[in-house]
């Protein structure tokens, strides 16, 4: 058994990874991700010890929330030092692709994206509760149901959502419902139009 520490801003998480594979393979590839985007990147590891070979991509704190995969592949020949670029656009889909998927395991981290320094608990959990029952999909009106769960209502949410930390099927959702195109961008760059999208407005304001 392969036991890794994933850290975080407010925890620590185990991911444990046990596998067995009558794959003939010397080097293995371990990676932690959530959906395309890679947060720790090991090639050439060996059987015995997952995480030791050549890093890649050092580990990167997990801070939005959403499910995380751990990941073991096996590679079909050692790669050389220097051989993968990490900022190749389609890594992840290069390693799906030539390599072999023999372990993995899941993780779900949750993070606060509203910022409630100026807010009160029922505000605070209202402007949580929108977008996330608006991502859902299946209420008419996500603002009635969250005004009816949390007993308040608040019409200046988007001052306080920190985009950053916004689980991404929540983040995508939300932008799109404000215009902002979503389809082939990463959630670092689709985070970074909402804050401009923010800052437009209250200039506007």
């Amino acid at each position: 058994m392969s036991s890794i520490t994933v850290s975080t801003k407010n925890n620590y998480e185990t991911v444990d990874v046990q596998f067995t594979t009558s794959s003939t393979a010397q080097y293995f590839t371990f990676l932690i991700r959530r959906d395309i985007n890679i947060f720790y990147l090991v090639m050439n590891a060996s059987k015995t010890s997952i995480t030791q070979g050549m890093v890649v991509i050092p580990y990167s704190p997990v801070t939005r929330s959403g499910t995380y995969y751990a990941e073991v592949y096996s590679q079909p020949y050692q790669i050389a030092e220097g051989g993968v670029n990490p900022y190749q656009p389609g890594l992840l889909e290069t390693i799906q692709r030539t390599m072999t998927l023999v372990a993995s395991t899941s993780f779900v981290y949750h993070q606060n994206y509203v910022k409630r320094e100026n807010l009160t608990t029922a505000q605070g959990k209202y402007c949580s509760c929108v977008p996330a029952v608006h991502q859902k999909g299946t209420a008419r009106n996500p603002y009635a149901v969250c005004a009816k769960t949390t007993g308040t209502t608040y019409r200046d949410c988007w001052k306080y959502y920190d985009y950053h930390r916004m689980p991404s099927e929540i983040l995508r959702d939300y932008a799109s419902g404000h215009g902002v195109v979503v389809s082939g961008k990463s959630d670092e760059q689709i985070a970074k139009e909402m804050d401009e999208w923010r800052r437009g407005k209250l200039t506007a304001l």
